[in-house]
């Protein structure tokens, strides 16, 4: 029976029928494109360590029960972060799966999410951004990214470049850097490391198609642990600003600054 179900899954081409990837079929990265249910199983798999950030984020915060204007910001902002890392996750397993357009979008659109919530944070504690105007502005941010991401594609690194340079930018604006700021650096240097393995697997500069090693998933693996830096790094600066321990993982970032904000 399981080698049958084997046969049919490799006969079936069952995305034959989806709208390519813009990558394809010659720039989908390094690793080899298989037939079947899976074109790139060590990218597909290795995708899904950010479903494993998104659930360990959401375990951290099990407990956590803001109250009032707080819940309206800290737990949207926290369940935006978790919502961003499943899509990401989920879309990027089901991008290297199918080598399709449509989890190309959705793969990217997270992506998107996440960086945006992140320059969101930025403006919020250094400009004074009110939430209803923060989240208005999110979703129109996101709105313009998602239509960009279907009509224009190939835009779609450079701006999601862009996106991170912002929100690194804003990050970087705080004039005293604490002990619990050291973790946005080890952040910034696990993200940079993983920006030499996506650019050594693009490339073809370090490259074997038929391996189980691949730069592209480490890419995955990397980017998924500085998320959970990225959450740590807001989890300890509420903490500290409030003095004492953060009722939500990054209530500081999106407390309004006054109730009526």
């Amino acid at each position: 029976m399981s080698v049958r179900f084997a046969e049919l899954a490799a006969s079936a081409a069952p995305w034959s029928g989806l709208r390519p990837a813009t990558c394809y079929p010659d720039s989908c990265f390094c690793e080899a494109l298989r037939d079947g249910l899976i074109r790139q199983p060590v990218n597909a798999a290795s995708s899904l360590a950010f479903v494993v950030v998104a659930v360990a984020v959401a375990r951290s915060s099990a407990g956590e029960h803001p109250s009032g204007y707080e819940r309206a910001g800290a737990g949207v902002m926290r369940d935006m972060f978790v919502l961003s890392l499943v899509l990401i996750g989920v879309g990027s397993a089901f991008y290297h799966s199918s080598l399709s357009f449509a989890g190309q979008f959705a793969d990217v659109l997270g992506m998107y999410l996440l960086a945006t919530l992140v320059i969101l944070a930025g403006l919020k504690r250094f400009e004074g951004l009110s939430a209803r105007n923060a989240w208005v502005l999110y979703g129109l941010a996101n709105g313009v990214l998602a239509w960009a991401l279907y009509g224009i594609p190939e835009l779609r690194r450079y701006l999601f470049g862009a996106l991170i340079v912002l929100g690194a930018w804003l990050e970087a604006r705080r004039r005293e850097w604490s002990r619990s700021d050291r973790t946005l650096r080890v952040a910034l240097g696990v993200f940079a490391l993983a920006l030499v393995a996506w650019t050594l697997d693009i490339t073809g500069a370090a490259c074997r198609a038929d391996s189980w090693v691949q730069g592209h998933a480490l890419w995955h693996v990397l980017t998924a642990t500085t998320c959970w830096l990225l959450y740590r790094h807001y989890r300890s600066t509420a903490a500290r600003e409030r003095g004492g321990p953060a009722p939500s993982a990054i209530s500081r970032d999106f407390r309004s600054r006054s109730r009526d904000g």
